[in-house]
């Protein structure tokens, strides 16, 4: 079993990859092996088709995003409309969860705005009653 976290922060190392790191590693306790995508900028075909790819070949998904104005990156919804539109078939019936990382407020509305692509294309949501998000500081 496999499952792709996709890292939808403009900051390729930054709070949502530590916190995707964690659910990674909780998921290897499990003997479930991961990947974490870095979505950065790219959306080119090739770079869709590589992550079509790699969807098909994932049987579970995470996705990651700090808040940005109560809402996900930019970048991150950019490329989100670009794969669930190329890769539907290889998201649908999968388990999904979405993580959030935010300093202030928002955390909701974001959760809420990545969970949609997940039921839209018929992932099944990951939940145990909670939201899945963490808080950072500014050092």
């Amino acid at each position: 079993m496999k499952v792709l976290l996709m890292n939808g922060s403009p900051n390729e190392k930054g709070c949502t990859y530590t916190a995707l790191s964690e659910v990674a590693k909780s998921l290897n306790s499990f003997g479930i092996d991961t990947e974490i995508y870095y979505v950065g900028e790219d959306v080119s075909k090739e770079t869709l088709l590589k992550v079509k790819d790699m969807c098909a070949e994932s049987d579970g998904f995470v996705i990651g995003s700090p808040v940005y104005y109560a809402s996900a990156t930019g970048s991150l919804t950019h490329f989100l409309d670009k794969i669930f539109g190329v890769a539907g078939k290889d998201l649908a019936y999968k388990p999904g969860a979405t993580v959030v990382s935010c300093r202030r407020g928002g955390a909701s509305s974001t959760f809420e705005q990545v969970n949609k692509y997940l039921t839209i294309c018929l992932l099944y949501l990951q939940t145990t009653g909670i939201w899945y998000m963490v808080t950072h500081q500014l050092k």
